[in-house]
């Protein structure tokens, strides 16, 4: 296991834990967070180079009954650190769904979040950026980065550089509970959105995410049986080869 990526994981959640009550505890097999009636940890399969957040009952001061994941993310031990971030701040979201705590507003970000959009508007690029931080809030401090001074968003390098890797990792990890209610985002999108809009989702989010990746494929076809139109186009997206800039 990488240890600074654990460290650094620990570092971002545990001042939520703390503030909900629960404290660190060192064993040898390990160390969790327990409040005296649950217990959360971090931990790392070697064997799949993934990280789980977990959580289990307490009984007489010690962990009782079987670790349940609430979120995992591939990590491969030679992987940047600057990946972790990511990894932090969705078992952070996580944990703030587990504990029952509503996030905070960032009052300070740059640029205002957009919108959803209203309903019956065909959605565009910038309600479709607000439907996919909707699902994934830790995204939230990243949206500011792409929107220039004058207040253009930067759409397609938003979706290739931040919404289509978590998509991949998402789907490496299997997540049932957050890829369903990706999919089912995306098809409305996709089947009722502007040509623009439908263009982000099928040629840049399920192709980057998918393109070349064929056991992503078959663990996405899952989630799309419901959505014909959706699976087909992220079938003929991810066998399109990027242009050359």
């Amino acid at each position: 296991m990488n240890a600074q990526a654990y460290n650094q994981i620990i570092e971002t959640i545990a001042p939520l834990l703390e503030s909900r009550g629960y404290h660190a505890v060192d064993e040898e097999d390990g160390s969790y967070f327990s409040d005296g009636k649950a217990a959360v940890r971090v931990s790392y399969d070697d064997g799949r180079e993934m990280f789980n957040l977990e959580q289990t009952g307490v009984d007489n001061d010690q962990p009782a009954g079987e670790w349940k994941t609430l979120s995992a993310w591939l990590f491969a031990q030679d992987a940047p650190l600057k990946d972790v971030r990511s990894i932090a701040s969705d078992f952070e979201d996580s944990l703030r769904e587990f504990l029952g705590v509503k996030p905070s507003l960032q009052k300070n970000t740059a640029a205002a979040i957009p919108s959803r959009g209203n309903p019956g508007d065909d959605p565009t690029p910038a309600p479709l950026a607000g439907r996919v931080l909707t699902v994934f809030p830790q995204f939230k401090g990243d949206y500011d980065r792409y929107v220039t001074d004058k207040g253009t968003f930067l759409y397609v390098h938003f979706f290739e550089e931040v919404a289509a890797p978590h998509v991949g990792a998402l789907l490496d990890a299997d997540d049932k509970k957050r890829l369903e209610k990706l999919f089912e985002m995306l098809n409305q999108v996709y089947c009722n959105g502007t040509k623009e809009a439908r263009s982000v989702v099928a040629a840049v989010v399920l192709a980057g995410a998918l393109r070349g990746q064929p056991a992503r494929m078959e663990t996405a076809d899952r989630y799309m049986e419901e959505y014909p139109y959706l699976k087909t186009a992220a079938h003929y997206a991810a066998k399109v080869k990027p242009a050359k800039a």
